[in-house]
């Protein structure tokens, strides 16, 4: 029993001690972006998290396209179609505007994973209150896995 355990701490103290414990630099990108038709409007504001560096054996571009999919284009996917959804709630020359807004928080850097939870808020004027999500997102910095 104590050898088996001798080699089952060597190997999980191995595997600690190769994996990525530079955390990964990432700073914050903003995006705004507005579609007006017929006297709604529809406005997306937030941030997203950008990857600028990590270890040559890591793929910047990969993690920042996974990031994209599944926290930026969530959001804004739809805005250019949404004015046309609200229109027949409009009466003539009355005006709607609904906002997306959306950010996020870093949970875990380190060990080769990158952890963050992405939420947004969205609010149609006059609706008594937004309507609230949360999400999150973990993916294996060296193979572009999510977890």
């Amino acid at each position: 029993m104590r050898l088996s355990l001798a080699i089952i701490s060597t190997l999980l103290l191995a595997g600690c001690l190769g994996a990525n414990t530079k955390p990964l630099r990432i700073e914050t990108a903003t995006w705004h972006e507005e579609a007006s038709f017929g006297g709604v409007t529809c406005v997306v504001d937030g941030t997203y998290p950008v990857v600028f560096e990590t270890k040559s054996d890591q793929n910047i571009s990969l993690m920042n396209n996974l990031i994209q999919k599944h926290t930026l284009d969530a959001y804004t996917d739809e805005i250019q179609d949404c004015p046309k959804m609200y229109l027949e709630l409009v009466e003539t020359g009355a005006l709607l505007t609904e906002t997306n807004n959306f950010g996020f928080q870093i949970g875990f850097n380190e060990q080769g994973l990158l952890s963050f939870t992405h939420h947004s808020s969205h609010y149609l004027e006059g609706t008594a209150h937004p309507a609230n999500s949360l999400g999150a997102l973990t993916i294996d910095t060296v193979s572009g896995k999510i977890y």
